[in-house]
């Protein structure tokens, strides 16, 4: 039993006969970080809402550690931190979080400790007494985060995270997650990033029109079975060029992994060897395994992907 469980969910939208969402069937283990991601209007958002007690879901079940959602029990396991961005006008970033860990049952020296721990690990101290309307979007973005997280709730839903976050604290936030969840803590992380998706989390959920099209992890991606191998190249090898030179049906690139049929590795090996000096240069890595990148391409082709 998952920490939430998510079963036949459906959500229908007043004065709509289309379901936002199709059927769900969605297990969030205790210290997991799930990545959820899918096109615009895919239902990522309906679905964190209807998590987090925000919004009523039409039928189905959503259980938390096998009790059925309440929005009193979603308040009390879940925070959400929402694709918009927080309403700070008016305030500073320390008044901000610490009224947010006050909210949630802190005691005034507990959100002090909690503010000031928030603000320095994600290297915005500087920016603690600064008026929200004088703070870049990404250190806007960064104190809804630390309000999200100040309660060191059981669950956290977060949409869209890092939109708008330099590099550098991209990292520290990802870093704080990954701590968290070692922890115990359960994640469930919107966002269209695929890289960071494939990269951060433990578990992958794609969306199309409300429905569930792949459920998994690099684990089970490596046992469904297809006929594409997966070859990794690190080089200097010009990748566009060889593909056009390849002429194979259904050889496609996705940054530096090819795509390819079964029949034709041997050949494509041989051609990246063979390549002259930036072929000598060449590492090649082959796996079944398809980088979530190049699975999310190959979902948004109609590709069919069974990570169950």
């Amino acid at each position: 039993m998952g920490a939430i469980e998510v079963r036949d969910l459906f959500k229908y939208y007043k004065g709509s006969s289309y379901p936002a969402l199709r059927g769900i069937d969605l297990i969030l283990d205790t210290g997991e970080v799930l990545g959820l991601t899918g096109h615009n209007g895919a239902g990522k958002s309906t679905l964190m809402g209807v998590i987090n007690g925000s919004l009523a879901m039409s039928s189905g079940v959503v259980r938390f550690d096998g009790v059925d959602l309440t929005p009193m029990l979603a308040r009390r396991c879940t925070a959400t931190m929402d694709q918009m961005h927080a309403p700070l006008k008016g305030v500073t970033p320390s008044s901000a979080i610490r009224v947010a860990a006050e909210i949630r049952g802190a005691s005034q020296s507990a959100a002090d400790r909690i503010t000031n721990t928030l603000l320095e690990y994600f290297e915005i101290s500087e920016y603690a007494d600064v008026r929200s309307e004088e703070l870049s979007g990404g250190v806007r973005r960064l104190v809804a985060f630390c309000m999200c997280e100040c309660q060191g709730a059981r669950t956290s839903l977060l949409d869209e995270p890092t939109n708008d976050v330099d590099p550098r604290r991209r990292k520290l936030l990802w870093s704080y997650i990954r701590e968290q969840a070692t922890g115990g803590r359960s994640y469930i992380v919107s966002t269209h990033n695929v890289g960071e998706v494939s990269q951060y989390t433990d578990h992958q959920v794609v969306l199309s029109n409300g429905s569930v099209v792949y459920d998994g992890s690099s684990l089970s991606r490596a046992s469904s079975h297809g006929n594409n191998v997966y070859v990794d190249v690190q080089g200097s090898c010009k990748l566009e060029a060889l593909v056009g030179k390849l002429g194979f049906d259904r050889v496609r690139l996705h940054g530096n992994q090819l795509v390819v049929p079964r029949q034709h590795v041997e050949r494509v090996i041989g051609l990246l060897m063979d390549d002259g000096e930036e072929g000598r240069n060449t590492v090649i890595q082959i796996s079944r395994t398809p980088g979530f990148e190049a699975l999310y391409d190959e979902l948004a082709r109609g590709e069919d992907y069974h990570g169950h």
